[in-house]
């Protein structure tokens, strides 16, 4: 019991640490936007005709969510409404030119966090990755039937 107890606490550990790191670079770079903000700006740049039910869904979101982050985003002149001629009842969002930069950044953020977290497992024998991986899909795979039985 006690190699799984300390899996565990590795694991609350890894998280928290993740957490702080993403805290620190998303601070300098986007201010007073939040996590989720940073992230339904990155749908709206992602993707053409982007509405509410989209970026719940990306975000595993609730609609009333979304609802309050499209507010604020829109308070923060970062994103527009708009409506097609084609569909006048749905409404979609695009990014403003402030929305745009605050995107682009997002962008590279992620990409300089993947060359970071990919710099370590370069560095990994090739066999305690395959163990790794291998560990890793059946975790994800055991937290994908929690979320489904509690949903």
């Amino acid at each position: 019991m006690k190699i799984e107890r300390d899996l565990l606490n590795n694991f609350t550990r890894l998280y928290e640490k993740q957490e702080r790191l993403s805290s620190l670079t998303d601070q300098k770079l986007f201010g007073s936007f939040s996590n989720s903000e940073v992230h339904t700006l990155d749908i709206i740049g992602s993707f053409e005709e982007v509405n509410g039910v989209l970026i719940a869904s990306k975000l595993d979101m609730t609609r009333g969510a979304i609802s309050k982050i499209i507010a604020k985003l829109s308070k923060k002149d970062a994103i527009y409404k708009y409506q097609t001629k084609e569909n006048k009842k749905e409404i979609y969002y695009g990014l403003t030119d402030y929305g745009k930069e605050l995107y682009e950044k997002h962008k590279l953020a992620h990409k300089d966090w993947e060359n970071r977290e990919l710099e370590f497992f370069h560095g990994m024998e090739e066999d305690d990755k395959e163990k790794l991986n291998k560990f890793l899909i059946k975790y994800n795979d055991y937290l994908n039937n929690l979320i489904k039985e509690s949903s």
